[in-house]
């Protein structure tokens, strides 16, 4: 293994089609378009054509100008941090995991290869269409690495490796170069046959040189607790960088000079700077972004474009004085929803509230409030006319008859001068409603309380009192009602109460876990619901309790447990979702008794999950993302899945990976609640075929270890996937790793 890393490494073709699992995803983006992912690098070949690339291996391209963006096929969910174009038609892209991405035909198809699984790869750079670098940083063996090639990206040799961190590597001839990251600026001067340190300095995440001498760096560094970007310039190579400019709480990410003078630089919170004279001043320049801009590029003098967070692109003609933003969709996180039908839903966060009355094809935002409002509005509504809206800023309630185009003012709902925070309302009739969340109040001498609450309306909003509960439980996060009568209120410390006649009065109904947070609450009809949340006295572990007789008992259905999820949903008696962190997304076809990861397009977080059937549903959250699906669950194990997480299992990475021929797979069954259990251990090819089976037999508690053989077998991808079921039949862990061959 060690003379794999350290030898000539040839790029191998994985090449898969659009049918390969490892590409797949049933999600397809509705808000923001083209797509809401974080852009993490922009470059144009010429006026009309560009691209950029960014986190679960998006890929965007636009012929016009970026007038429109159209979403590449990438054929990988590794976050991708580079690109460079070597003709307008070949096109080079770098990312985690050791991912290099090649086009011959401008992006239609990309061929996937892996440099070296244990690297980040964020920076590339050609000097000719056949001299080429590439600079990341080895997560394993903790060092900085460049490799250079000589034919175009076919094969890459390692050139040049350090104890720094590499970031961007960039050069202004086939001999001059440099690469940062870290405290160390590396540069050669004989196209890579020599790499020296020639300054140590705070972290920079980028740079640029115009000549041999004269050159640009930008980072940030921390001094105490507050954080400060900076840029720096040099005019001896390197060596001494001086003209410090500093900005407090504003990471700087990215500069490029457009001709030898005039450059900007773009960072943190929408920030862009432009300088006239090659940095000896910075000026900032106003922008409707608040989104961290990763990259900034300018094709000529006066075009330029910025990319960054949520999807976010941004162009200028006129030398950065004004600047328009090109993708559609607000920034603000989407945390509530409620979805009337197939056609007409409603989402809302942060000063705003987005309706679709077409299936999401579009979404417009029905409330433009104003003023300093950092909470979430909540919406209500009985049918797609009528509904009701909490506006946090000053606790007020308004109402709309008109399906959101109008709003009224009807009252106030905050009683005794304390701080509310709503987190869900419910309405039983035109007059009759309630809201739920959580009151902040101080005590003397000063000692914070947070207590949840419920508050009552018997006139649709105009007035509101307090509803006494049996149980608190520090917030009250969902209210729910079965029918007129029934109703249920869930909250912190496992509270769950219920009322029997319509909200007059409640009482704590069986819980079934200590130190729990009950989130969400599911009605599917008059007997059946499930609640939803999570263990909050170890790890962020989630459960799921299902009700056949309108809350009277609640049993739980959690066969597995699945982790960081943040709401769920069922679309009948079977299916059921969740989603949550990072966005992830989970199905089961089995009442919650099992589930299976499935492939999502976003890593932003997930707050919202709504299926109107078994096929058609709704994901949204972070950056204003709003992802559909029309075809329900995807298939179970080739999506390197973690279907479950619990910290007494344990399966490893195998040993060496990549292999030839043989590599080893080794696993930990710590078995806390029983002696042995049941355990198989299977192989499957990147199309889901079962390849082998390593283990399929009963083990007790310890450490194991199996050799795989893959004699006879074509380089390519390959996964593992460990399986422990209980004494008692049920399955406590499943989980899946990928592996490579590579002969």
């Amino acid at each position: 293994m060690k003379n794999f890393f350290i030898s000539i490494l040839i790029l191998f073709s994985l090449i898969f089609s659009l049918n390969s699992s490892y590409s797949q995803t049933n999600w397809f983006w509705q808000n923001p378009l083209p797509q809401g992912n974080e852009l993490k690098e922009v470059r144009f070949f010429n006026q009309n054509t560009g691209m950029a690339v960014g986190t679960k291996g998006t890929i965007i391209k636009t012929t016009n100008s970026g007038l429109s963006w159209n979403i590449q096929t990438s054929n990988t969910f590794s976050d991708l941090y580079n690109l460079n174009f070597i003709s307008i038609d070949k096109i080079i892209v770098c990312g985690n995991n050791g991912t290099i991405l090649n086009t011959s035909d401008g992006g239609t198809n990309w061929t996937f290869s892996i440099l070296d699984i244990n690297i980040k790869l964020t920076g590339i750079d050609f000097t000719s269409t056949l001299n080429g670098w590439i600079s990341g940083y080895d997560i394993s063996l903790q060092v900085g690495k460049i490799y250079k090639t000589t034919n175009g990206g076919i094969n890459w040799i390692l050139n040049f490796s350090t104890s720094n961190e590499l970031n961007k590597i960039k050069f202004i001839n086939e001999n001059s170069g440099w690469s940062d990251g870290g405290y160390g600026l590396f540069k050669t001067t004989n196209g890579g046959v020599n790499w020296n340190l020639v300054n140590n300095y705070a972290y920079s995440k980028d740079f640029t040189f115009k000549d041999s001498l004269n050159g640009i760096i930008v980072g940030d560094y921390t001094y105490g607790s507050t954080l400060y970007g900076f840029t720096k310039k040099t005019t001896n190579g390197g060596i001494n960088f001086a003209n410090l400019f500093e900005y407090r709480d504003s990471i700087i990410n990215s500069v490029n000079f457009c001709n030898s003078n005039t450059g900007f630089a773009s960072g943190n919170k929408g920030k862009i700077l432009k300088t006239t004279n090659f940095g000896d001043n910075w000026f900032n320049i106003t922008n409707s972004s608040n989104n961290d801009l990763n990259s900034i590029f300018f094709q000529n003098d006066s075009t330029g474009w910025s990319v960054g967070k949520g999807g976010e692109i941004l162009k200028t003609n006129n030398q950065g004085l004004n600047w328009s933003q090109l993708n559609s969709g607000s920034g603000s996180d989407l945390v509530l929803g409620q979805f009337l039908n197939l056609n007409t839903s409603f989402l809302s966060g942060q000063k705003l509230v987005l309706k679709t009355s077409n299936g999401g094809n579009n979404w417009f935002n029905i409330w433009d409030s104003v003023g300093g409002n950092d909470k979430s509005n909540i919406v209500y509504f009985k049918n797609e006319n009528e509904g009701w809206l909490s506006y946090p800023n000053g606790d007020k309630i308004y109402k709309t008859i008109n399906g959101g185009i109008n709003w009224t003012f009807v009252g106030r709902y905050g009683v005794g001068g304390y701080n509310y925070f709503p987190f869900s309302m419910y309405f039983l009739n035109d007059n009759k409603g309630f809201i739920v969340g959580q009151v902040l109040y101080y005590t003397p001498p000063g000692i914070e309380h947070r207590d949840g609450f419920l508050l009552g309306t018997n006139d649709g909003g105009n007035n509101w009192s307090i509803i006494t509960l049996p149980s608190s439980g520090g917030s009250m996060n969902d209210i729910k009602f079965f029918d007129d009568l029934t109703g249920i209120i869930v909250g912190g410390n496992s509270s769950i109460v219920k009322t029997t006649n319509g909200g007059n009065n409640w009482f704590t109904a069986i819980t079934l876990f200590d130190s729990f947070n009950y989130r969400k609450i599911k009605i599917l009809n008059a007997n059946t619901g499930w609640l939803f949340g999570n263990d909050i006295s170890g790890p962020y572990n989630n459960k799921i309790c299902r009700t056949t007789n309108a809350g009277v008992v609640w049993y739980n259905t959690s066969g597995q447990i699945v982790r960081d999820m943040y709401n769920f949903d069922f679309s009948d008696e079977n299916n059921g979702w969740m989603c949550g962190k990072s966005g992830g997304i989970y199905a089961s076809s089995n009442r919650g008794s099992n589930w299976i990861k499935q492939e999502s397009p976003t890593g932003n977080n997930l707050y919202i999950i709504n299926f109107q059937n078994q096929n058609t549903g709704w994901v949204a959250g972070g950056f204003s993302t709003i992802l559909k699906t029309t075809s329900g669950i995807s298939p179970v194990f080739v999506n390197n899945q973690k279907e479950i997480h619990l910290n007494d299992f344990i399966l490893n990475q195998n040993y060496p990976n990549p292999f030839n021929p043989t590599t080893v797979i080794s696993y930990q069954l710590s078995l806390e609640t029983h002696n042995y259990a049941y355990v198989l251990l299977k192989v499957y090819d990147a199309l889901g075929k079962e390849i082998a089976t390593l283990v399929n037999e009963k083990q007790n508690a310890g450490s194991y270890t199996v050799e795989f053989k893959g004699e006879g077998l074509p380089s390519g991808v390959y996964f593992y996937k460990l399986e422990v079921k209980s004494h008692n039949g049920g399955i406590d862990f499943t989980e899946t790793k990928k592996m490579i061959l590579l002969k």
